[in-house]
């Protein structure tokens, strides 16, 4: 949702928050094998819009988030019914397209050069990355619990450590880069795990930019890659909300 909002910015002028609940809740129909909180990719999500090209503001009735809680993940569906959210005001997506932004098996500085480009045209990047075990997942929450929004985590160690059992799968907004210092260059990253806090005011964290982007997700995956970049293409009905 985060890339949505950024390209909503840019595009319409316009800076709103838009509603997660009416994504999961019109998604696959709210509930059921593969719905919105059982994670997905951003081409998932640009193919919802194509079908039913609704972006609800997070202010109107019954459209905050409600899906982070226990009832959601044990009976695998939205707790707010569609019917009951509010879609007026709304805007109206009148093209949208999800691409991925090549970084596997291109080399480091072709991977880099690659997201940048989309960087530098305004556009924020879906980004999505799994560390193989249990014990990668813990350090990556320690990391966002005790930080803050300018320390550097790099997650090379474990997405080349290999699958030790419960994997885990997160996705994550990049919204900017760092490259002042060359030894340190870095990704700005957008989490939606609040605060920490007030730890990170702005909800970001940094993470290396000079990565290895040709790491698989672990053994069992190895055409796949560890952690994947994509971006959206989005064009806004000229008819948005005051």
């Amino acid at each position: 949702m985060a890339v949505t909002e950024v390209a909503l910015d840019v595009q319409e002028g316009v800076r709103d928050r838009l509603s997660i609940e009416y994504f999961d809740a019109t998604y696959r129909g709210g509930g059921g094998a593969g719905w919105a909180g059982d994670r997905g990719w951003i081409t998932d999500y640009a193919a919802h819009l194509r079908d039913q090209p609704i972006l609800v503001p997070w202010s109107n009735a019954n459209a905050s988030y409600r899906d982070g809680t226990g009832w959601s993940r044990e009976h695998g569906r939205a707790g707010v019914e569609a019917s009951t959210i509010g879609t007026d005001p709304h805007y109206t997506v009148a093209g949208i397209e999800a691409r991925r932004t090549p970084t596997w098996r291109t080399g480091r500085d072709a991977a880099v050069a690659n997201v940048r480009t989309v960087l530098d045209a305004d556009q924020a990047v879906f980004v999505g990355f799994t560390l193989p075990n249990e014990t990668a997942r813990a350090a990556f929450r320690q990391f966002w619990a005790n930080g803050n929004k300018t320390d550097l985590w790099d997650p090379t160690p474990w997405l080349s450590a290999g699958e030790t059992g419960a994997a885990f799968s997160h996705a994550v907004t990049c919204v900017g880069y760092d490259a002042t210092d060359p030894r340190n260059r870095n990704w700005v990253i957008l989490n939606s795990w609040g605060t920490a806090n007030g730890r990170r005011p702005l909800g970001t964290f940094r993470m290396r930019m000079d990565l290895d982007y040709d790491l698989p997700v672990y053994g069992q995956y190895p055409d796949g890659p560890a952690i994947a970049f994509e971006a959206l293409t989005i064009e806004f009905a000229r008819t948005p909300p005051a």
